[in-house]
């Protein structure tokens, strides 16, 4: 049986002898040469039931997972639940991610994105300040701020804190006289 390719240079089809397998050959349209590949045997080829049966049982798996997710999002969507904004519970670990987005953002060069989560944590005055607090003093950390060398990292956490407190960052709108 011949075998089958194409040429790697003009994509013409081209057909070799089962002797010229795993050798090299010109192209008999553009001359240039290719590599034959081997013949495939019967033995090499793939029992096409066992992967049919085995994505059956992944899909049956993802069906079950799918299932169990939309329950919880049922008995979780009947409970009231209170946005974000509006919620008297919060904790500064509630603003960690706003922390860590304003970190990523800001060294990302994303200023906008940084904007954004300076004004999430300003509507949470006295919290987004302890949030920034926490990671100062290293009572938190996040995997994902490995990326930024502490003291790049402890400069950004500082320049937020600057940005959260009252009246913004130190020395705006303070009119520093000049020497």
């Amino acid at each position: 049986m011949p075998i089958k390719f194409r040429c790697e240079h003009c994509g013409k089809s081209i057909q070799a002898p089962d002797t010229a397998g795993g050798k090299r050959g010109k192209c008999p349209y553009c001359k240039q040469g290719n590599y034959i590949p081997a013949p495939v045997s019967e033995a090499d080829l793939l029992d096409v039931s066992e992967d049919t049966e085995l994505e059956q049982a992944r899909q049956r798996e993802r069906q079950a997972l799918l299932d169990q997710e939309r329950q919880l999002l049922a008995e979780v969507g009947s409970a009231a639940t209170v946005p974000f904004d509006q919620r008297d519970d919060l904790t500064p670990e509630d603003l960690y991610p706003f922390v860590i987005s304003y970190c990523l953002a800001i060294f990302n060069g994303s200023l906008e994105q940084s904007q954004e989560q300076v004004d999430k944590l300003k509507k949470h005055q006295s919290m987004g300040q302890s949030a920034v607090e926490d990671f100062l003093a290293e009572k938190t950390s996040d995997d994902s701020l490995t990326c930024i060398p502490a003291p790049v990292l402890k400069g950004l956490l500082r320049d937020l804190k600057g940005k959260l407190a009252v009246g913004g960052p130190a020395g705006k709108g303070k009119g520093k006289a000049k020497a």
